[in-house]
């Protein structure tokens, strides 16, 4: 509420909204800098000065909010008539999903689309959006994979809904917004360089599915009326895209496995693509997998042993597939989520010392042993309000695991059954992806940017 005028009154949510009659009416304030705000606040002192806390960090208002500067760091310094980006150097970058691999990151940001950055300490760009703005949404919400041939070029999904009225548009009449149709396919996209800086590509995408469209899980086949609780609904409803790729340096190709939701007459698939070390023509395609009940909500490759390649199904259903031969994903095994828990997020390969197979589900760790063919839950996480979102195993520590929840970073040395914080002075924020690059562990945040540190003995 203004202090100077009790009739004039501020409120956010996605939107910003003002009355001028003490809240008998109101307008929406189409100049917010950003969505999702959090905080209003009128100096007490100063007259029509007006601050704003949203999802794209701090700004100042000078005529009680009817104008806002913009994202944009031209606006971090002071103008006649304009109040301030007070973001710069706050970090609040809420990564979707994100790849780090040789010193460079490509993520996606929640509201913003692509970012990358081969110079953590200076240097981020956008990518297919405008260059320091919240700007066109592009391809927010997508998932974004590494292509294990090159360095320069990575896979996507993404997840927009065809009605979404910010999605890319398939139909000319739909607002464009988004340039680039990708909704429900997957794609690729090769950047380039330029004295020795990477360039986005002038154009972006080549199509790779022979499909004509698909859409990973992303949580379908759940109850309808299921009931979330807001730590879930920032990774839970938005599951990581059900992908694995794998290069072979003896043939040269390139193999690309994804899940699809159900099919009319089919059940839900898991697809895979055969295509040579550089371009885009798809050699081959194959359905490798068909499940009449639940969706395959996670798909890795053994990385010693790239031949084999497992998938698992909502309830912890395990299928195996051995490429090196004929056939499809056979189901092997069972792991019984705790009977809190809704679905499994996350499968990951540790070789080491011997395979073993870890699966997350919301508050359960699974633990798959090849050798024995039987699986454990290894921990049960107390807290019911902190949702487990990513784990890593260490490159070269037997038993050592780092685990991402939605209130931070957590170390097991025992193969994941006792845990510790691990958080390190980060704050308590959710963790969407874990990775080991370099010998840094990446922690990337949804709302606190991108971590690092290097563990050691001890």
């Amino acid at each position: 509420m203004d202090p100077f005028d009790s009739d004039h009154i501020l409120v956010g949510s996605s939107a910003l909204f003002e009355s001028k009659d003490g809240g008998a009416n109101w307008n929406e304030q189409n100049a917010r800098p950003h969505e999702d705000l959090h905080s209003l606040a009128f100096d007490r002192e100063t007259p029509n000065l007006v601050y704003l806390a949203c999802d794209g960090g701090l700004f100042s208002s000078i005529d009680g909010g009817a104008t806002w500067p913009t994202m944009r760091l031209s606006h971090a310094n002071p103008d006649a008539g304009r109040g301030l980006n007070l973001a710069k150097g706050l970090i609040t970058s809420e990564f979707d999903h994100s790849v780090v691999r040789s010193g460079r990151c490509i993520a996606t940001i929640d509201h913003t689309g692509f970012i990358l950055s081969e110079n953590f300490d200076a240097r981020w760009q956008f990518l297919f959006s405008s260059p320091d703005g919240s700007g066109s949404h592009a391809h927010e919400n997508g998932f974004v994979f590494a292509c294990p041939a090159t360095l320069d070029r990575y896979y996507i999904f993404n997840l927009r809904a065809p009605d979404d009225p910010l999605s890319i548009p398939d139909n000319p009449a739909t607002p464009a917004n988004d340039p680039i149709p990708v909704i429900g396919r997957l794609a690729q996209f090769d950047f380039t360089r330029n004295n020795g800086f990477v360039d986005a590509p002038a154009s972006p995408f080549t199509f790779l599915s022979p499909f004509s469209a698909f859409d990973p899980p992303q949580g379908q086949g759940l109850p309808a009326n299921q009931i979330y609780k807001p730590e879930d609904t920032i990774h839970n409803e938005n599951l990581f895209g059900t992908f694995a790729a794998r290069f072979s340096e003896t043939t040269g190709e390139r193999l690309l496995l994804f899940g699809t939701v159900t099919q009319p007459g089919v059940g839900f698939t898991i697809q895979s693509l055969r295509l040579p070390a550089n371009g885009t023509t798809v050699s081959a395609s194959a359905t490798e997998a068909t499940n009449l009940a639940q969706p395959f909500l996670a798909i890795t490759f053994v990385p010693n042993d790239p031949d084999r390649a497992f998938a698992i199904t909502q309830s912890g259903e395990l299928f195996e597939r051995d490429f090196s031969v004929a056939g499809q994903f056979t189901a092997i095994a069972q792991w019984n989520l705790p009977a809190t828990d809704r679905f499994v997020s996350r499968l990951i390969a540790v070789p080491h010392p011997s395979l073993c197979l870890y699966a997350l589900s919301q508050h359960g760790i699974g633990r798959f042993d090849d050798e024995t063919q039987t699986w454990t839950t290894v921990h049960f996480w107390p807290e019911l309000n902190e949702s487990l979102m990513s784990l890593v195993a260490h490159p070269t520590r037997d038993q050592t695991l780092f685990l991402g929840t939605s209130r931070g970073v957590y170390l097991s040395e025992d193969g994941g059954a006792v845990w510790r914080s691990y958080r390190l002075e980060m704050p308590a924020v959710a963790i969407t992806e874990l990775s080991f690059d370099q010998g840094y562990l990446f922690a990337a945040t949804f709302g606190r940017g991108l971590w690092r540190c290097r563990p050691c003995p001890g």
